[in-house]
C-alpha cells in the first residue's frame, strides 16, 4: 500500500484485513438482507448491487468498495448475503461501521473459514470518518486497524 497518505485514526478490529479501495459512506444504517436478496443479486452469481429501495445506495455496486455506515439493520438472517458475496468473490472490500452488529460479524468470520480471504469488518465512528474523507476517496484500512486516505 502507498506511503502517501494521511492517517485518520484507528478503528476496533473485528475482522483483520489490510485493503485499499474507494470508499462510501452513508448515514443511513444497512440492511444487508433488503439490499442483496433480491431476484436481480442472483442473476450472474450473487451480485453485491444494493436493491434496498429505501437505502440511499439503491441501485449501486458495493463490489471492492469500502462501506462504511452507523450500523446493520435488518433480521437474523443479516450473515448469509455476507457469506454468499464473499463466497462469489463479489463482495465489499471492507466495512467500517460506528456500532457493529454481531450477526453482520458472524456471516464475516464464517465467510473467512469457509472461504478464505474475507471483509476486514473495522469498529470507527462515520462522523469522525466523514471529517476527513468523501465518498470515492481512496481509502486504505491496516490490518491493526488503522485507518488512511490516500492522496494524490
Amino acid at each position: 500500500m502507498s506511503n502517501n497518505t494521511e492517517v485518520i485514526g484507528k478503528g476496533g478490529v473485528l475482522i483483520e484485513g489490510a485493503i485499499e479501495a474507494p470508499i462510501l459512506i452513508s448515514k443511513q444504517g444497512f440492511n444487508g438482507v433488503a439490499a442483496w436478496t433480491k431476484e436481480e443479486n442472483f442473476k450472474d452469481g450473487h451480485e453485491a448491487v444494493c436493491y434496498d429501495w429505501q437505502h440511499e445506495w439503491n441501485g449501486v455496486d458495493l463490489k471492492g468498495k469500502i462501506i462504511a455506515f452507523p450500523t446493520e439493520v435488518g433480521s437474523t438472517h443479516a450473515p448469509l448475503p455476507y457469506i454468499d458475496l464473499v463466497k462469489d468473490k463479489n463482495g465489499p472490500a471492507g466495512i467500517i461501521v460506528t456500532v457493529p452488529d454481531p450477526l453482520v460479524a458472524i456471516g464475516v468470520i464464517i465467510s473467512k473459514e469457509w472461504y478464505g480471504p474475507s471483509i476486514p469488518l473495522i469498529e470507527f465512528p462515520i462522523d469522525e470518518l466523514e471529517k476527513h474523507v468523501k465518498n470515492g476517496d481512496i481509502v486504505q484500512i491496516q490490518e491493526d486497524g488503522t485507518i488512511s486516505i490516500k492522496k494524490s
